[in-house]
């Protein structure tokens, strides 16, 4: 059996159960946002509840980031670690992938990159910047512009430079399944980059 149809077999067997984790794990994310009785009236919304509150909180987001004053020092070490650093770590694990951009204020940054292709944009979307309480936006225009909004802790740095060092197909494909959000598509794009690729394979093959 090839690897492509055990990926398969492996995502009929979870996704349902995923889906249903993500569910539960998306209304605890908001909770304090709209509350119990919000969540409620939610279930005959057909998304278009999520769809607001999702604006709503990245409006308010980018709001406070617009807001904050610049701190000479704190924002000159940030861009020079996203600019250096991470993006090193990212082209090595993503070829060709572009910083188009950052800037960052007194405890946010915000910077976009233009990947070459459909799996980088993903692998983007799924790597953990900024910091690990929910306060990272993370925007995608058909796969190709990937813009992120987020605080900058000095203390998440190494453990966000090893994401990027291990970073490999599978764990595209890991992380995307545990959020609900790999679908057929999805993983055809991260099988085809791996053909494309074979130097970033998985290391267990």
């Amino acid at each position: 059996m090839t690897m492509a149809m055990m990926r398969r077999r492996w995502m009929r067997g979870v996704m349902t159960g995923v889906v249903a984790m993500a569910m539960v794990a998306g209304a605890v994310a908001v909770h304090d946002v709209v509350g119990r009785r919000a969540l409620w009236q939610a279930k005959a919304g057909g998304g278009e509840f999520w769809r607001r509150v999702s604006a709503e909180i990245e409006e308010e987001r980018e709001s406070r980031f617009d807001g904050e004053p610049r701190a000479a020092g704190f924002a000159a070490e940030r861009e020079a670690w996203v600019r250096g650093p991470l993006q090193a770590a990212v082209e090595r694990a993503l070829p060709g992938v572009v910083l188009e951009h950052v800037e960052c204020r007194a405890t946010m940054c915000r910077w976009s990159y233009l990947p070459p292709d459909e799996f980088s944009g993903l692998a983007l979307l799924g790597a953990p910047l900024g910091d690990d309480r929910s306060e990272t936006l993370m925007y995608s225009s058909a796969l190709l512009r990937v813009s992120v909004l987020a605080p900058m802790p000095p203390a998440r740095d190494a453990a966000t430079l090893a994401w990027f060092e291990d970073l490999t197909p599978d764990v595209v494909l890991a992380r995307f399944a545990s959020w609900g959000r790999l679908d057929a598509d999805s993983l055809a794009i991260i099988e085809t980059w791996e053909r494309a690729h074979p130097e970033h394979r998985s290391r267990a093959r």
